[in-house]
């Protein structure tokens, strides 16, 4: 799962931004990576962490969901729970 992080040289808030939960929606993909060459040189305070793709298996398929189980409604899921949840 890739992973982008971007740290100011000052402390301050971290956001967390995340995009293709559901595999099949794709803007947010792209709004992260746009989002990551905008920060580029700019003075950050704190953090910023985008995950572009969430669902892995989904975004590969080209489908909503991967095994059945929508993610949105699946978390914060359990340990030994099934794919979605883990």
């Amino acid at each position: 799962m890739p992973v982008m992080v971007a740290r100011g040289r000052q402390d301050g808030p971290v956001v967390g931004v995340t995009g293709a939960v559901h595999g099949n929606e794709l803007n947010g993909v792209r709004v992260i990576h746009q989002l990551f060459r905008d920060i580029g040189g700019r003075e950050l305070r704190g953090a910023v962490v985008g995950v572009p793709i969430v669902n892995v298996h989904g975004f590969v398929r080209h489908q909503r969901d991967c095994d059945g189980t929508d993610i949105n409604r699946a978390m914060p899921g359990r340990e030994n729970g099934p794919t979605p949840e883990v």
